[in-house]
């Protein structure tokens, strides 16, 4: 596949261009918003909340993780020279991985500040029987927010938008992959007479397939006929958040061999080593939960 030339700019506002994968990004970002409509745990006008603060968490992690990722590249004195240009987003320039965790601490602490919010409005009420000259336990009547639960349903978005996000990439040049020969897996872009794997292409197709798997798999552990969920009255909260955490990391260590790398640690990138590095933490602590939880029964 040849592209006769790249579409990096879909249009411009008094000057300022606007790339399409920004476009890709906001189109996730509404996608996201949608479907957050439908959640049964957010209460009016809380979608609206958790939508800025999840694209503030995820716009600052992006951009720092990218400018991390620079540094680590040797490119870190650049901005150290210039230190504006570490705001200039309009010129790309954004992590996956960075704005994935800027994101997923922004949730953490609008979930805080919602329950919060909660405890504090709602009245006390009186938990069990006090005895002689001590004062009764009180408890608040509010209903409070599940992070895992619903962590779970903003998941199943994000792989759609990846998939966007790649596509744009593609037709823009950006983040090429390895030389390759002509053949069906091949993509020339106009400004070179070479070949190369369609990284964003793979890198896509990765993450729809992992967006399909999820949607397939929240459905099977929230439906009321879930076997699963009879049998584990606790199952399901967090489930899909590893699910999606675990396919990720897997993903991304996988086709990045097919990616042009700018650095290479004993033959792998940094995004495969901090993949690497996760996926064995996560088994890690697993692990000792399973090990832990065995030794209660």
């Amino acid at each position: 596949m040849t592209l006769s030339h790249l579409y990096i700019n879909a249009f411009s506002i008094f000057g300022l261009p606007i790339r399409w994968y920004g476009l890709a990004f906001v189109a996730a970002y509404t996608g996201g918003y949608i479907w957050m409509l439908r959640s049964k745990q957010l209460k009016d006008g809380e979608a609206e909340d958790l939508l800025f603060w999840l694209g503030l968490g995820m716009v600052l992690g992006a951009r720092a993780g990218f400018l991390l990722a620079a540094a680590l590249d040797g490119l870190g004195q650049q901005y150290l020279a210039n230190p504006g240009q570490m705001l200039a987003i309009w010129q790309g320039g954004l992590s996956f991985h960075g704005g994935l965790f800027g994101a997923a601490a922004a949730l953490v602490l609008w979930v805080r500040k919602i329950n919060n919010k909660y405890r504090h409005s709602e009245p006390l009420s009186r938990v069990g029987g006090a005895t002689k000259g001590e004062e009764p336990r009180l408890q608040s009547n509010a209903p409070r927010l599940s992070l895992a639960r619903l962590t779970d349903q903003l998941v199943l978005i994000l792989p759609f938008g990846g998939t966007l996000v790649r596509l744009a990439n593609f037709f823009a040049g950006d983040l090429r992959g390895k030389l390759s020969g002509p053949g069906l897996l091949a993509a020339r872009f106009p400004d070179e007479e070479i070949s190369r794997l369609p990284y964003q292409l793979i890198d896509a197709l990765s993450y729809l397939v992992l967006g399909l798997f999820l949607i397939w798999f929240y459905r099977r552990v929230y439906s009321g006929n879930s076997r699963l969920a009879k049998t584990n009255p606790r199952w399901g909260g967090g489930t899909i958040s590893l699910a999606f955490l675990v396919g990720v990391l897997i993903l991304r260590f996988l086709t990045d061999f097919a990616r042009e790398p700018t650095l290479l640690v004993l033959r792998l990138t940094p995004a495969q080593w901090f993949s690497l590095v996760a996926l064995v933490l996560i088994a890690a602590i697993s692990l000792f939960r399973a090990k832990k939880k065995s030794t209660r029964v």
